[in-house]
């Protein structure tokens, strides 16, 4: 039988989806024949003594008419490989044995809404067609999602209420859609005959809903609306705070810390003790408590961060800041776990002008096999700790801008990388945020830190591909100091560099003498009010490299004084690392 006869004759040979029938050797299950399907979900069955199976889709079947339509090349998709031999306990009666499972995962929205049809080769020889029916939100991927529908009919039982559960999607699996061609003619040319009986609007329904559909009385549905508006109004107020606290800790003048305390204190009153209390007393959706149970962690360290800060100031509020510090990097780890379920707080993670690409930017690419997002990574013996943030959207297929963050006195890498992230996400540069080996950076003894920081690059380097003509190096305070150091004795590393409120130690001399680096681009930033590092200082320092033939830019802050650095990074030291031509390899 040829390939287009089979598949013409394809709705014939349709398969059950029940237990196999004796003289039955393979099946496709899922989808299963006129059933309704959305979001990522199986392609799934099971064969005998399988040594090729293959997945073939055919997007937007349409109605048959008289000469049968034929459909373009490129609504053909396929093949698909899906694993095998996984235990399918009721094919023992038909194969001999249990190993005869097969399944992939797919994303049924990147074929659109309409009716579609599958098709299974077993051993390159046709086994069964299955058409179905998808449902998408119009999105690859559905973001934000957090809703239930409210006055849904019952589609069978009448007088009782329905809510429909959408949960984001936190899969996709790689596919092919490159076919084999005389396949694909096959399938592409066949004609869909007339469906079976009609379904009814409920049946229907029901077959789309599938698990996701959950009879409720009236009262649970109210009860998870509750819910949803309770974390809603939740999301508003950490987002004032979190927003409050950056621009606090951004302009923070240690010695007039009165004034930022009270400032968070108006924002905050006692907000965090209220919410807890609210939320505990929540009862989140079956599918919620992991999100409830992260979000309440999330409160706390918020909490434990504010009351930490707003402790009296004296000769201890440096390490209350530092625990405040800490406290704020758990909560932040948290929320951005959760990023996909909280919508109101996802314009914290980019900036304006990124949001409108958030989707696209938070969708894995199918080639991508490496880890995204961020990620930390404990201490070895060839180096620090250290943090990684990879774009979510990371393809291997091209080169990515990398930028080494490098945190102040008693930071962490961990903790600084905060302070880049919305604009790396929002631009596409990949993060390495180093914690220095002792307490702070060896700028006594420069190569121990050099040292361990080219390791992590190598680590970084080997597992993702980073533009190495576009490697950028930036520090605050110590880091901003130790940014001279490394700076200087790697050049062949880096683009260009930018010291924010950092010094010019007198390890720098021999460098300078031998006018090592002279030809890198340096950018530094200052602020008038610092009172760690003077102005004048500096100042002194950038005329100097200036006098000396070095490529140095400085910028003064009138405001500023010595403090975090988000809005400095992403509206200042981004554009100048964008703005420099790429590194000569």
């Amino acid at each position: 039988m040829t390939w287009l006869s089979a598949l013409v004759s394809g709705i014939a040979l349709v398969l059950a989806v029940s237990s196999p029938a004796f003289g039955q050797r393979a099946s496709l299950e899922n989808p299963a024949h006129f059933s309704y399907t959305s979001g990522i979900g199986m392609i799934s069955g099971w064969a005998c003594e399988a040594y090729s199976i293959e997945v073939y889709i055919l997007q937007r079947i349409v109605q048959a008419v008289p000469g049968g339509p034929v459909l373009r090349q490129d609504d053909f998709l396929g093949p698909f490989t899906p694993s095998y031999g996984t235990a399918h306990g009721d094919t023992l009666r038909a194969c001999g044995d249990t190993n005869n499972g097969f399944g992939l995962l797919f994303n049924w929205n990147l074929i659109g809404n309409g009716r579609h049809r599958v098709a299974l080769f077993v051993n390159d020889t046709l086994v069964t067609v299955s058409d179905f029916h998808v449902t998408t939100l119009g999105r690859e991927f559905v973001r934000g999602v957090r809703s239930y529908c409210s006055d849904f009919p019952h589609p069978i039982y009448p007088g009782r209420s329905v809510f429909l559960k959408w949960e984001e999607s936190k899969h996709g699996d790689p596919h092919s859609r490159a076919g084999r061609l005389s396949r694909a003619s096959a399938f592409r040319e066949t004609t869909v005959g007339q469906e079976a009986p009609a379904l009814t609007l409920a049946a229907g329904l029901a077959r789309l809903l599938g698990s996701c559909l959950q009879t409720a009385t009236r009262e649970g549905e109210m009860a998870d609306e509750h819910y949803l508006r309770a974390i809603g109004a939740a999301e508003e107020q950490l987002l004032r705070f979190l927003r409050t606290f950056e621009s606090i800790q951004e302009h923070i003048h240690f010695g007039d810390i009165g004034d930022s305390q009270a400032w968070l204190q108006e924002v905050t009153g006692d907000m965090f003790s209220t919410l807890s209390a609210e939320l505990a007393a929540l009862s989140p959706p079956d599918s919620l408590t992991g999100f409830h149970a992260t979000l309440s962690a999330a409160f706390v360290q918020c909490g434990n961060a504010a009351e930490a800060f707003l402790k009296p100031a004296g000769k201890d509020f440096s390490a209350a800041f530092l625990h405040s510090r800490w406290a704020l990097c758990k909560a932040m780890n948290l929320l951005y776990d959760i990023r996909a379920h909280t919508p109101t707080l996802q314009e914290y993670w980019l900036l304006p002008e990124a949001l409108a690409h958030r989707d696209a930017l938070e969708t894995p690419a199918p080639e991508a096999e490496a880890p995204v997002g961020l990620m930390h990574t404990k201490r070895t013996d060839a180096h620090a700790a250290y943090s990684l943030y990879v774009p979510e959207h990371y393809s291997p297929d091209k080169e990515w801008p990398l930028i080494i963050c490098l945190h102040g006195g008693y930071g962490r890498g961990e903790d600084y990388i905060w302070s880049w992230l919305r604009p790396a996400k929002s631009k596409g540069y990949l993060l390495l945020s180093p914690k220095s080996v002792d307490v702070t950076w060896s700028v006594l003894q420069p190569q121990i830190d050099v040292d361990s920081i080219t390791r992590m690059f190598e680590e970084v380097v080997a597992a993702y591909t980073v533009d190495r003509s576009r490697v950028y190096l930036s520090g605050l305070s110590d880091g901003g100091t130790f940014t001279y150091l490394l700076g200087l004795s790697r050049p062949d590393l880096f683009t260009g560099i930018a010291p924010i409120a950092g010094d010019f130690h007198a390890m720098l001399d021999p460098m300078l003498r031998r006018k090592q680096g002279q030809d890198l681009p340096i950018y530094i930033v200052h602020g008038v009010h610092d009172f760690i590092f003077p102005v004048a200082t500096i100042r002194q320092g950038y005329e100097l490299l200036r006098h000396i033939g070095y490529k140095a830019t400085y910028k003064e802050l009138p405001d500023w004084g010595h403090a975090y650095t988000s809005s400095i990074n992403a509206e200042l030291v981004l554009p100048w690392f964008a703005g420099l031509e790429p590194r000569k390899r």
